[in-house]
């Protein structure tokens, strides 16, 4: 008997906004801008697991108001040196605090083709994403208001730093940055099943709080030669996280956690044709194990499993590569212009694994012939073989 198990997600954002801004200019090496942002947002989240519906995030409509006021001050102190400094100042009445952030940039123009940059901010986002780690489904992260309960506002520092260096058609931008977040929200999703009861799981969903610390670094590399244009970027970094209900709070790989990551881009530009090839590559992200345990009678058989969420290990998808091809002829007709191509996603049809999840079909049938499988997973796959037309038109 197939097993199913069935959740649902109903999200639903509406955001009024009114946007004023000015720009103020003081002379040829300074400038101002600032303005004032209101913004009135209504948002559902609804989550529904078997039927039973889960919202440990309050009432089931959250709306309010933002205000927020933006200052930035751009300034050069010399030919070489130029400064912005600047902040947001939001007043809400979803919380009972508001909120002041802080922005500050420096640019240092070493020589004509060498330029320094430096960076760092603090921000304050009251619409924010919580995630739901159900380890049956493929349930997406949610969109919620914050409040003065569980969902506090996601407040994060961001600091970058690096150096550009362009010349003769030729450009490398190097970029360090790091990033730590607060206030992050995950609701884990455990379950038990009653013996002799398979088609009844009982769900347990678990808040937590916690915070990221993510640090990488930024290559790109551009070069240009008559109709070629050809570029590499690649990216190494590191993401953490700790949440306070889950592994008692210990530091772990953050879903976004891939260490490598290239894309390298080939462009040949004609007058009436243009070709291109991008290869892309990732290192394997992580994916989260739950304790599994099959639960035994008085006689040694197992009659039920319980899958608890709360304790994970971490093990590592496969490689992600592909390359893409296409090419495409262009035409142009009094006011009207356009392209008619033809291109090919994953042309040598590479399986890319995207996530896994526990396949409960296998669990089940372990416990009623007894003979545990090989593989308590499946694998969610992204994109084959595909090719595609397309026309773009141009007016």
């Amino acid at each position: 008997m197939i097993r199913s198990y069935r959740v649902d997600r109903f999200n639903e954002v509406d955001d009024f906004q009114l946007n004023y801004r000015n720009e103020l200019r003081l002379g040829q090496k300074h400038r101002l801008d600032f303005g004032l942002n209101v913004s009135s947002i209504t948002m559902v989240n609804d989550v529904t697991i078997e039927d039973q519906l889960q919202r440990p995030t309050g009432d089931r409509r959250q709306s309010g108001n933002i205000y927020a006021f933006y200052l930035t001050d751009e300034f050069s102190i010399t030919d070489a040196l130029s400064i912005d400094i600047g902040f947001r100042h939001s007043i809400t009445g979803l919380t009972n605090d508001n909120y002041f952030g802080e922005r500050f940039g420096l640019r240092y123009q070493l020589s004509p083709s060498l330029s320094l940059k430096a960076a760092n901010g603090r921000y304050n986002q009251l619409a924010r994403q919580i995630v739901y780690d159900d380890p049956l489904s493929n349930l997406q992260d949610g969109w919620n208001l914050a409040n003065d309960r569980m969902l506090g506002v996601l407040k994060s520092t961001h600091t970058i730093g690096g150096f550009n260096y362009s010349k003769n058609g030729f450009m490398l931008d190097v970029e360090y940055y790091r990033k730590n977040v607060t206030g992050l929200v995950e609701f884990t999703v455990s379950h038990v099943v009653s013996p002799g009861q398979l088609n009844d799981t009982q769900p347990s969903v678990t808040a937590s709080t916690g915070k990221d610390e993510i640090r990488g670094v930024d290559i790109a590399l551009q070069k240009k030669i008559g109709p070629y244009e050809g570029w590499l970027s690649y990216t190494f970094s590191k993401a953490n996280n700790a949440y306070s209900q889950i592994n008692n709070g210990q530091m772990l790989p953050s879903r976004l956690d891939q260490r490598h990551e290239a894309k390298f881009v080939h462009i040949l530009d004609f007058p009436k044709y243009t070709f291109s090839a991008t290869f892309l590559y990732g290192s394997g992200k992580p994916f989260f194990i739950p304790e599994l345990n099959l639960v035994q009678d008085n006689n040694g058989e197992v009659v039920s499993y319980e899958i608890l969420n709360l304790n994970k290990t971490v093990e590592r998808l496969p490689t992600y590569h592909r390359l893409d091809l296409s090419a495409a002829l262009k035409f142009e007709r009094d006011n009207t212009r356009g392209e008619f191509g033809v291109s090919v996603l994953n042309l040598y049809n590479h399986e890319n694994i995207q996530d896994r999840r526990l396949n409960i079909n296998a669990i089940e049938s372990a416990i009623r012939s007894g003979e545990v499988p090989d593989q308590f997973y499946r694998d969610i796959v992204l994109l084959d073989f595909t090719p595609s037309m397309f026309l773009n038109i141009f007016f």
